[in-house]
């Protein structure tokens, strides 16, 4: 349609030049007219020609005048066929842009199904590589994974190794130190071993001199040993204790208040006129004993 516009256009600036140029010769044929229309009127003024020459003159210019028209007539016939010749060019081209359009539209839609198609494949090979890729990625991670598996493993046996290396030097170094601490003992054995000979070498000086004085010190030994290794029944009787008081202490698991009740000279009859405070002042603090012998005494008290 543009194309048209511009055609049309570029045929009317044309037919305008050709019409201006037309109306220039007009003018130049009027202005020439009138030229010579002057001229011969000076003329006739001057010299006063006859009636024939004006007619003459008159019908120079109605035939010009009849040109002019005839020309103008042509001019606009020119016209009308300039006009039907372009709209008729404008048709043909518009017909011709149709056929064109149409052309390219069913080449767009041509190449639109063949991109579709071209999409669809692009889509369907990207399916195939993504699922391939998704295949790929797992095995990847299940190496990676088994991998880490194999390394962990590896590292643990190693740290196994250097744990076993490490124990190993540990108790090599205790060994050590137990052999540097049992020579320092053996050393200090040794010294005290020295010190102690020389100790029971003065001690065997000492006793050589006091073997005289501990002859003599012997015998008083023995006879204290065989003093006190008489029957504790003897001994509280040799005291002054009663042997039913000895009997009745020994029964009751009481034996260490003998030496008391020996002290105080405390005899049957004594106990019956005693009370528990009594008891408790001379020391027997036992409630059970107290009661006890209270109660012996009470039953052995004469009626």
């Amino acid at each position: 349609q543009e194309r048209v516009e511009l055609g049309f256009s570029q045929q009317q600036r044309a037919q305008e030049a050709e019409r201006l140029l037309i109306l220039e010769k007009v003018r130049q044929a009027e202005d020439n007219i009138s030229s010579r229309i002057g001229s011969l009127l000076m003329d006739n003024n001057r010299q006063k020609k006859s009636t024939e020459f004006l007619q003459a003159m008159e019908e120079d210019r109605i035939r010009m005048e009849q040109l002019t028209t005839i020309t103008q007539e042509e001019a606009n016939s020119l016209r009308k066929r300039e006009v039907a010749a372009a709209m008729q060019k404008l048709l043909s081209d518009g017909y011709a842009m149709s056929l064109l359009q149409e052309a390219s539209d069913c080449r767009r839609q041509s190449l639109v199904s063949e991109a579709c198609r071209s999409m669809e494949t692009l889509d369907r090979k990207c399916e195939r590589m993504l699922s391939l890729q998704v295949l790929d990625k797992s095995k990847a991670i299940a190496q990676i994974l088994q991998e880490e598996e194999m390394q962990k493993a590896a590292f643990q046996a190693l740290q196994l190794q250097k744990d076993a290396v490490h124990g190993y030097i540990r108790n090599q170094e205790v060994l050590v130190e137990q052999r540097t601490a049992l020579s320092d003992l053996l050393q200090q054995l040794l010294k005290q071993k020295d010190q102690r000979e020389q100790e029971l070498r003065q001690i065997l000086v000492e006793i050589e001199r006091n073997s005289e004085s501990n002859q003599q010190n012997y015998w008083m030994i023995q006879y204290q040993r065989l003093l006190d290794a008489k029957p504790l029944s003897l001994r509280m009787q040799e005291a002054g204790v009663e042997m039913e008081l000895v009997h009745l202490l020994c029964r009751l698991s009481a034996q260490h208040y003998l030496p008391v009740l020996a002290h105080h000279h405390i005899t049957t009859e004594a106990l019956c006129h005693m009370t528990s405070s009594d008891l408790k002042q001379v020391g027997i603090t036992e409630t059970g004993i107290q009661k006890a012998l209270l109660s012996w005494a009470r039953e052995r008290q004469p009626a």
